[in-house]
């Protein structure tokens, strides 16, 4: 009974593997790792790339589909910027950036440029024109609304598993696979498994190939099996990706659906022919168009104006409040009377536009949505925006452990966080600061090896055999 039921079983599989096609971009496992279901695009499925409209992983390099973490991917070009950086972030080139050339974003030098960066991901999060923060370096995430770092760390402290951003997974799953708090791995892109260790997490085990057989939907970077419809990953049927964008002249790929799919196509040139229903910027075509993008008929966009949407391909002044123009596509927006507010205020609380709410009690608002104040009892180490505990060393939320309310610094009289107070204060320089030097943003006396400057400086750590002078407070031997 058994033996005929194993049989059966093992029909069944058969006729299911050849007369159903696959909906996952994922590679097949290798034939000892069992059947892989198709699965939704998140975190534990895209660790190192991000997931567009459709639910599909892509690589996060383009600047059409720009992320990582398994995070929403970014049109960089619908949202005002030119490129999708090496860190998987939508930027632009901007000299002299600061907060009146790069208002909603934060800035930072990349490959020698200034670089005004969307603020929202972990590797590079601010806002207000700010200096970007590499949360993910320690091992935490970005707050989208806020713009600061998340107090939640995932590292070997803390995770016996592996890490995609400050989530710690198991990393017994073959798409995210690791142990001892490291960043997790897709053992199954690279036609392996994972294989469970004692101690906890996995590992990759088998031969890294990638192939028509195990990559059928897609193409191979080396012994790594990707979606195959990015323009820097362009493939099917298991054949080396081509990077149409790196061609000369710069090339697309052909997404699915048309003659030769998964090939690298000239660009077409972006005119009211090839984009009738929105703008074009540079020869990307925005359609529909946004607040950052606008413009209808193939013309250029536009930006537009501080309180002003794009409606119809057109900047219009917002008269009336709604889904149209505020919190529109179900973002944080909500409308009192004909004012779109942000919505993430305790009076003034709501998203997609609807009528804001005043969260009661001690309820506060998290990105649109009145929550039990859980933060003001668990965050002992910094200060809540929201219902999000932070460090509270920034100058957009400062305040004391204990989780009271951060302080915007940046909109007083003293503009900057003092780290170590954690209080509001004037910036520490040459003017605050004349006999010492600066360091987490208080005024330090500026004499000690750990602490060595005057005149305002950045403070200097003495090393290597060098002391700090008392007197002149230069380090030296």
């Amino acid at each position: 009974m058994r033996a005929s039921s194993f049989v059966v079983t093992i029909a069944i599989a058969l006729l299911t593997f050849f007369a159903c096609g696959r909906s996952s971009l994922e590679p097949e496992p290798t034939s000892d790792a069992g059947a892989a279901p198709p699965r939704a695009c998140s975190p534990s499925t895209c660790p190192t790339g991000c997931c567009d409209a459709a639910g599909n992983c892509r690589t996060g390099a383009d600047t059409r589909s720009c992320g990582s973490a398994g995070g929403r991917c970014s049109d960089c070009v619908a949202l005002g910027f030119s490129v999708c950086t090496a860190s998987r972030v939508c930027g632009r080139d901007e000299p002299g950036c600061g907060p009146e050339t790069c208002e909603g974003g934060c800035c930072r030098i990349e490959e020698g440029r200034e670089r005004c960066l969307a603020g929202t991901e972990a590797t590079a999060c601010g806002g207000a024109g700010d200096a970007c923060a590499d949360c993910a370096d320690e091992g935490r995430g970005c707050d989208p609304q806020a713009r600061t770092c998340t107090t939640t760390t995932c590292d070997a402290t803390n995770c016996d598993g592996c890490c995609v951003g400050n989530q710690c997974m198991p990393g017994t799953g073959n798409t995210t696979c690791g142990a001892a708090g490291q960043a997790c791995v897709d053992c199954a892109a690279m036609g392996q498994r994972c294989d469970a260790l004692g101690a906890g997490g996995g590992a990759c085990t088998g031969t890294p190939a990638c192939n028509a057989q195990l990559c059928p939907s897609g193409c191979c970077i080396g012994t790594t099996c990707v979606a195959g419809t990015d323009d820097t990953a362009c493939g099917i049927g298991g054949t080396a990706c081509l990077n149409c964008a790196g061609q000369n002249p710069a090339r697309v790929c052909v997404p699915d659906g048309f003659p030769n799919a998964r090939t690298c196509r000239v660009r077409p040139v972006c005119n009211a022919q090839t984009c009738p229903n929105g703008c074009c910027a540079g020869n990307d075509c925005v359609a529909p168009g946004t607040a950052a993008q606008c413009g209808l008929g193939g013309g250029a966009c536009r930006r537009c104006n501080g309180g002003e949407t794009c409606q119809a391909g057109a900047c219009t002044a917002s008269t009336t409040c709604s889904p149209a123009n505020c919190g529109v596509g179900g973002t944080v927006g909500c409308c009192v009377g004909n004012i779109c507010a942000a919505g993430t205020q305790k009076g003034f609380c709501g998203v997609g536009g609807a009528a804001c709410s005043a969260c009661s009690g001690t309820d506060v608002c998290q990105a649109g949505v009145c929550q039990p104040a859980s933060c003001s009892i668990t965050c002992t180490t910094g200060c809540c925006v929201g219902n999000t505990c932070v460090l509270g060393t920034q100058d957009n939320a400062c305040g004391p452990p204990g989780g009271a309310e951060c302080i915007d610094c940046t909109k007083t009289a003293t503009p900057a966080c003092n780290g170590e107070t954690r209080s509001c204060a004037q910036p520490c320089s040459v003017l605050t600061c004349p006999t010492g030097c600066c360091a987490n943003g208080a005024c330090q006396p500026g004499n000690t090896n750990a602490q060595c400057g005057t005149g305002g400086i950045t403070c200097a750590s003495c090393t290597n055999g060098f002391t700090c002078n008392p007197t002149t407070k230069i380090c030296s031997l």
